[in-house]
């Protein structure tokens, strides 16, 4: 991105600083001399008033010098071997001749660089690194000497396995970037840093394998992360994901997928696809996303052939039922077809079937909200006795039949069917709105519902124009098959990595 820089910037103009709204090319020379240069640091820094700033002054010899950075970020072991060295330095600073050469020989530290603009330098010590300035030269060198506050990598809870890795994305992008080069020694693995945010300034890295990655589809994510203009992602990568794509409020389909699992990561970058991480976000993006690729698991490829297959099954079967089961009974009940002991309501009461119905759904819904959001200590007594009461309660003064409750709970089983949290919520919501089609038009409200499910699905927009709906739409047979069959490993190391996505490519741009 070279020094381009959005939303508001302080530049010189006219021989003074004014604040810039405007995407610009931003340049503030460092100066020679280290007095002008610190009193620019005093306007654009709250120097002396925020506690957190660092600031230092130094000699070298007898050459003047100044340090900042940020508390917290800065290794203070490593500063201190490193300002000892140099405060050592008998040279007269002021004779040399070649910057560059001097750090070389003085600083024996890996990470560090030079920068002659002062926003940049700025810019690079808010994000953790810390800044040195020395009188007579007007360039600032830069140590990468940062570490963040990180948790310890653990596995997802969303994303439990039986068998495999226990490692899990963290907070710190820098992690989250090297869990998966751990599993991919590519040389084309390529990772492109952005920031985005002119106030937040938040770290993005857009992860690919550059020899199978689809290059329009590239340009286009990096052309559009490149021309958003926000103050900051305050939602992390949900506000990345709403940048990137149209959104449209009735569409509660998920149009990109995210995973914790890095091994899942790794996976998707050998077939093709793009990853975003996004720094302070223990999730990575994965584009383009289809409709399929939340009824995948990891727990399917750490099995044999023949248990992934049957847990791929049930897991099919349980997000059909989680969609359709409460609204089939409720329109074969309502219909009055009561020749099975499946569709039979043994027991009238005076509230209407749907409203039963509905009633349990919000109440479900009210139940996993608040044992989420509860102390660890009460959710389980929230989520699970409380529910059982209640419903034992409303069973027992009428409010509820039985067919009703024992329905719903198994709806409610099969919800968490699929890993994905957003299709979850997406699959809950299209089921609400059959239920009150088919409880308002019976039979023609539920043919209704479900034409609009399968018209939301088809018309679901993904970035760069994809199709949600491949492989059943365009069909794929070879695609649709690895979809519903777990295969082997020897045939799926067989086909050249990134075949899958070229093949979506293909069918997408047709």
């Amino acid at each position: 991105m070279g020094n381009i820089q959005l939303g508001f910037k302080w530049c010189i103009v006219s021989g003074q600083m004014k604040e810039i709204k405007r995407k610009t090319r931003c340049f503030m020379q460092i100066s020679t001399h280290l007095s002008e240069t610190k009193k620019i640091l005093k306007t654009m820094l709250p120097l002396g008033t925020s506690f957190d700033l660092l600031t230092r002054d130094l000699l070298f010899g007898k050459t003047e010098a100044f340090f900042f950075g940020i508390d917290g970020f800065v290794k203070d072991d490593i500063m201190f071997y490193i300002l000892n060295r140099l405060q050592k330095t008998e040279l007269p600073l002021q004779n040399i001749q070649n910057l560059s050469e001097w750090i070389q020989a003085q600083i024996p530290y890996i990470e560090v660089s030079e920068n002659k603009n002062i926003n940049e330098t700025i810019q690079m010590v808010l994000s953790g690194m810390s800044a040195l300035l020395i009188d007579g030269f007007d360039t600032a060198i830069l140590l990468d000497t940062r570490t963040y506050p990180v948790r310890g990598v653990g596995e997802p809870d969303m994303e439990k396995v039986a068998r495999g890795p226990r490692d899990g994305f963290v907070e710190t992008i820098v992690l989250n970037t090297a869990l998966v080069r751990r599993r991919i020694r590519d040389p084309r693995l390529t990772f492109e840093m952005f920031q985005i945010g002119s106030q937040s300034k938040t770290d993005i890295a857009l992860g690919y394998i550059g020899n199978i990655v689809d290059q329009k589809l590239l340009a286009q994510i990096r052309n559009q992360l490149n021309a958003i203009d926000v103050h900051a992602l305050n939602m992390g990568a949900k506000s990345l994901e709403e940048l990137l794509i149209r959104k449209v409020w009735y569409n509660p389909l998920p149009q990109v997928r995210y995973t914790e699992r890095p091994d899942v990561a790794a996976a998707h970058l050998l077939e093709g696809y793009i990853l975003l991480f996004i720094d302070t976000t223990p999730e990575v993006i994965i584009l383009p996303t289809t409709f399929f690729q939340f009824t995948q698991s990891a727990e399917d490829y750490y099995q044999n052939p023949a248990v992934g297959n049957y847990l791929r099954f049930v897991r099919f079967a349980a997000i059909f039922a989680s969609l359709l089961l409460t609204p089939t009974w409720l329109m074969l009940t309502e219909a009055g077809i009561s020749w099975s002991p499946f569709f039979t309501v043994h027991e009238k009461i005076a509230v209407p079937l749907v409203l039963q119905i509905i009633l349990l759904e919000l109440g479900l819904d009210l139940f996993r909200y608040v044992s989420s959001h509860a102390p660890s200590n009460l959710s389980g007594s929230l989520g699970l006795i409380g529910g059982l009461i209640i419903g034992d309660v409303a069973v027992q003064i009428g409010w509820i039949t039985q067919e009703v409750m024992f329905y719903t709970a198994i709806t409610a089983l099969t919800t968490f069917a699929a890993s994905a949290l957003d299709f979850t919520y997406a699959i809950r919501i299209f089921r609400f709105v059959l239920i009150v089609c088919t409880g308002l038009f019976h039979i023609w409200g539920y043919i209704l519902g479900i034409i609009y499910i399968v018209l939301t699905i088809i018309t679901t927009p993904t970035i760069g124009g994809k199709k949600y709906t491949w492989p059943l739409y365009p069909f794929d047979k070879s695609a649709f098959l690895s979809l519903v069959f777990r295969q082997a490993v020897p045939k799926i190391q067989d086909k050249n990595y990134g075949q899958l996505q070229n093949r979506y490519n293909k069918h997408s741009n047709h």
